[in-house]
């Protein structure tokens, strides 16, 4: 692909997939949603449509929010790679700084899952940086030459499309960023995109209130683009929603139930007026009297209607006709309007948890069968190792764009966890040594009990597959391990 034109330039910050456009909304509030702060409770905070201003900035300035949202994405991730990924003949160098920012390669796909969890869909970008002339091993090594990976937002990587095989045909990011090289002179933001093909990037940069212009190209001839996009198989990969959506929604709900419950309580202790209407048309008439100054008649209802606010409004006073008691008082709202509040949270908080697998018990005293909660813990543990599936495939595809950047690099042998303790392993291992104890003079019998001590060992730390194959092989091989030579071979010894 030729270098492009200034007109083809500004037609690359015009690009945009339909499946960006379509779901960046949601994204951003996901994203506001992970991040949480001030920020997020002013976006996600419903205002009543009969709340008098003050009161609802009040609100607003006592809310909290319970990050639910982060809660669950860092309770997954820390489930998948709760055991580090083995990676055999790694580059140590690589692996130690996976993306020439200081981060592991574990780090980084944390990064990824998370975005992957998200967004529904994560994004690997491996590059190389730029150089001129010929590169000794110890230029190489000082000025770290060599391939990385990172993991970018989805958020900016603004478009993409695949070709007949299936895969990557070129892929569009953006960034902005503040440019400032020299101290003494004023600095700008700069917004800057890049196209990637099979064969070469090409730069383009809009300086603050410029014109598109190339300020880059190079040929990399890769034959292949160097992206990797993956999506949840239970969303977009069936054209489906993001679950991550349900669970800001649920969020959202129960911040402002607590919004609502704390209110409550801050009204308990600071009773609400009621007045008889026959003060507040007296009030109306002083109210009147002292706008008589105001020239127009628009100005003075305003004015009239601003004091009266402060009377009248929901948060401040409320009125009754003289038919009633016609007095004055103090009134407060029922207690038992807040437990209903923490009782319908304290369910949504379930329901949230259960939309992620996250929660095995059930809203019933009826104890639950064994087989019942086994499939309760597998629901969890599938969905587990599927993301490790994810991320394995990831990584290696990851590795092996490395290697066509830097042909000499050696691919490793990864192996994710794939078995997730969620059920007590003490229970099993208490029985497993009950079974060993047994006086059985069976050598199957003994073998099968040592298969399954070598099953639950890798659960609690799990092993190369080499190493549980030459143990498995060791069992097969010795027989009953526990049965020692001895005058009378029927008595076994342990």
């Amino acid at each position: 692909m030729p270098q492009p034109t200034e007109a083809q330039a500004a037609e690359i910050f015009r690009l945009e997939h339909p499946h960006y456009t379509a779901n960046l909304p949601q994204w951003k509030k996901n994203r506001a949603a992970y991040d949480g702060g001030r920020p997020y409770i002013a976006q996600a905070l419903i205002k009543h449509l009969a709340e008098f201003k003050e009161e609802y900035e009040e609100r607003k300035l006592r809310a909290y929010y319970f990050n639910f949202p982060r809660r669950v994405v860092r309770l997954l991730t820390q489930y998948v790679l709760s055991v580090r990924p083995t990676r055999e003949n790694a580059d140590p160098d690589i692996s130690e700084d996976f993306d020439r920012a200081g981060h592991r390669v574990d780090e980084v796909m944390r990064q990824f899952s998370i975005n992957l969890r998200i967004y529904g869909v994560a994004w690997l970008q491996i590059d190389m940086p730029s150089f001129d002339g010929p590169v000794s091993k110890a230029r190489e090594q000082s000025e770290r030459l060599r391939p990385y990976c990172f993991a970018p937002s989805p958020e900016n990587v603004k478009a993409w499309a695949c070709g007949d095989d299936c895969r990557l045909l070129w892929v569009c990011t953006e960034e902005s960023f503040w440019h400032q090289p020299d101290p003494f002179r004023k600095g700008e933001n700069v917004t800057v995109r890049k196209l990637w093909t099979r064969t070469d990037c090409t730069t383009v940069r809009i300086p603050e209130g410029g014109r598109a212009e190339v300020s880059g190209y190079f040929e990399h001839n890769l034959g292949c683009v160097p992206f990797i996009r993956k999506t949840e198989a239970d969303g977009y990969a069936i054209g489906s929603s993001h679950w991550f959506a349900d669970i800001v929604g649920i969020s959202d709900a129960i911040m402002n139930n607590e919004s609502e419950s704390q209110m409550n309580v801050v009204k308990q202790m600071f009773s609400l007026l009621v007045l008889p209407e026959t003060f507040v048309s007296g009030a109306r008439q002083r109210i009147q009297e002292m706008a008589a100054d105001i020239q127009t008649s628009e100005k003075q209802e305003e004015y009239i209607r601003e004091k009266l606010d402060l009377i009248i409004a929901r948060g401040v006073a409320i009125t009754e006709s003289a038919e009633s008691k016609g007095i004055a008082r103090y009134i407060t709202p029922p207690g038992i309007e807040i437990e209903q509040i923490d009782t319908k949270n304290a369910r949504l908080i379930k329901q949230l948890y259960s939309l992620c697998f996250l929660a095995t018990d059930k809203d019933t005293k009826l104890v639950e069968s064994a087989e019942a909660k086994q499939w309760d813990f597998q629901a969890i543990e599938q969905q587990l190792v599927t993301h490790a599936d994810i991320l394995e495939q990831s990584e290696y595809e990851a590795w092996e764009i490395m290697a066509k950047w830097s042909p000499s690099l050696k691919l490793p042998k990864l192996n994710y966890n794939r078995i997730f303790a969620v059920f007590e392993l003490s229970e099993s291992i208490s029985a497993l040594l009950e079974l060993y104890g047994m006086n059985q003079q069976s050598e199957t019998y003994q073998r099968e009990c040592g298969k399954a001590a070598v099953a639950l060992l890798n659960r609690i730390r799990q092993m190369p597959q080499e190493t549980v194959e030459t143990i498995l092989k060791e069992i097969d091989a010795a027989g009953n391990p526990h049965q020692h030579e001895s005058d009378d071979p029927a008595l076994p010894e342990y």
